[in-house]
């Protein structure tokens, strides 16, 4: 199973230790939006990128089978900037992903640089007035995994049934 909140801190910890003086928040948030500079993170999807590996345990203290799932998902995120130099907070940010201290610190935080897209300008009128916004995406590989405990399957009854 995917954990959202596990993604968000690892992209949290990046943002926090490349871009310094902007608050981040996690989109969606019910939070009021900060009056100076600020940055916005939204995991907007996740996808299982292969086959999952399924291994089943038997386990006789309690005569169940232990079901273990792990897989490969991949995660899009998007960092939006907002206000006093957000284009160039966004290109800073993105340049950022070259560093190895940085890709050391996403993997440490579970997540594996795939790929990010252009930072785009997005700028927009507010109130009569220029407010900057940049924009990029970026994709990570993450790890899924489960354990649950399922019954195991004493008798099954077969019918059989007389063909025409």
């Amino acid at each position: 199973m995917i954990d959202l909140s596990a993604i968000e801190n690892g992209v949290y910890a990046w943002c926090t230790d490349q871009i310094g003086g902007t608050t981040f928040i996690f989109e969606d948030q019910n939070a009021p939006i900060p009056d100076g500079s600020f940055a916005t993170i939204k995991v907007v999807s996740v996808a299982k990128i292969a086959h999952d590996s399924m291994v089943y345990e038997y386990q006789q203290d309690n005569d169940k089978f232990k079901e273990s799932v792990e897989g490969v998902r991949s995660a899009l995120v998007s960092v939006n900037f907002y206000r006093d130099s957000a284009f160039n907070k966004a290109a800073q940010l993105h340049a950022s992903l070259q560093k190895t201290n940085v890709t050391d610190l996403l993997w440490n935080n579970g997540l594996s640089f795939v790929q990010v897209s252009d930072i785009r300008d997005m700028d927009e009128i507010i109130s009569a007035e220029w407010e900057q916004r940049a924009q990029f995406d970026i994709t990570f590989y993450v790890n899924s995994g489960y354990n649950e405990l399922i019954d195991r399957i004493d008798k099954v009854n077969v019918i059989k049934v007389n063909e025409l």
